[in-house]
């Protein structure tokens, strides 16, 4: 994944807070280089220091499981992946969701 659907949550909520790259670096503790790798989506952040950098600037993640009655077949190969491959399928999956509220949107206007 070359970007991450986090990289704008956390640059909006960056601003919003007023705080420089750097200042949000300070406060989690890593560096101002790694936070504009984050934003940019240069860099793949695992789900917990999103969550981290998420809770830092006063958001919340918040996942919902949901059983569902459909084939087994697809929960069967999720099981199967590992918890990054599962974070890369979860934000694919928002971004399409994403997308099309966006077209949705568009086609309003």
């Amino acid at each position: 994944m070359s970007s991450s659907l986090a990289a704008p949550i956390i640059r909006r909520a960056r601003a919003r807070r007023g705080l420089s790259q750097k200042e949000l670096a300070d406060l989690v503790g890593t560096t101002q280089s790694a936070i504009s790798r984050l934003e940019n989506g240069a860099s793949k952040p695992s789900f917990d220091r999103v969550a981290s950098l998420l809770e830092s600037l006063g958001l919340f993640l918040d996942v919902s499981i949901v059983e569902r009655d459909w084939d087994d077949s697809a929960i069967e190969r999720n099981l199967k992946l590992d918890y990054q491959q599962r974070w890369d399928n979860a934000v694919a999956a928002a971004r399409f969701v994403e997308q099309g509220r966006r077209a949705l949107r568009h086609q309003s206007v």
